[in-house]
């Protein structure tokens, strides 16, 4: 073999490899974009308040004992999500509300509701999340009787006024961001902005 096909050789298999890590890399995008854009929005539940009714007062202490009321209080909309401390799909949450919690802070509040479970067991679920000094957490089975909750987890999107402007059960942070979006353009929800049925 001579030099020159040694060096073509080589070529050839350098390139093989680096189109087996495009390729790869190109799979992982697809992949992200496909969980970020595949739900449809966070599904509106034929239960529950409707849109536009005058949200429940909310006036309660969370675990660590803080007043925690409405965003309205300061001039923003509220943010309620409803969960149950046992369930996976509400912890894988609360990342992407920690985050939000931080980048929307000027103009959205974020309270976490816990209900059909103990204050002991609320306050260990904020200390393992590290929620303490982010968002508060209640335990209030009163508060989801309130709201009509009966799913977890679950948004409710409250404006500055404090009228309920989205709902929806929410099983990724997509469906969380739908809620605000539909809050923000005025609308029920993500579905009736695109023009497709909701359920």
């Amino acid at each position: 073999m001579t030099s020159l096909q040694l060096i073509s050789y080589i070529a050839l298999w350098i390139i093989v490899v680096v189109q087996g890590v495009l390729i790869l890399a190109l799979a992982r995008q697809i992949g992200l974009l496909h969980e970020r854009f595949a739900s449809g929005g966070a599904r509106i539940m034929n239960m529950g308040l409707n849109i536009g009714d005058q949200a429940p007062a909310l006036d309660e202490y969370d675990v660590n004992s803080h007043k925690v009321t409405m965003g309205t209080e300061l001039n923003k909309r509220t943010l309620l999500m409803f969960i149950s401390t046992g369930c996976s799909t509400c912890a894988s949450l609360i990342p992407h509300l920690k985050s939000l919690a931080r980048n929307e802070h000027d103009n959205t509040e974020i309270k976490v509701i816990a209900f059909g479970t103990t204050p002991e067991a609320g306050k260990k679920y904020a200390v393992e999340h590290s929620l303490d000094s982010i968002i508060p957490v209640i335990v209030s089975n009163d508060l989801a009787l309130s709201y009509k909750v009966t799913l977890a987890p679950y948004g409710i999107v409250v404006d500055r006024a404090g009228v309920v402007r989205a709902k929806g059960l929410v099983n990724s942070y997509f469906d969380i961001e739908s809620l605000l979006n539909a809050e923000e353009m005025g609308v029920r929800s993500i579905q009736e902005y695109l023009g497709v049925g909701e359920e």
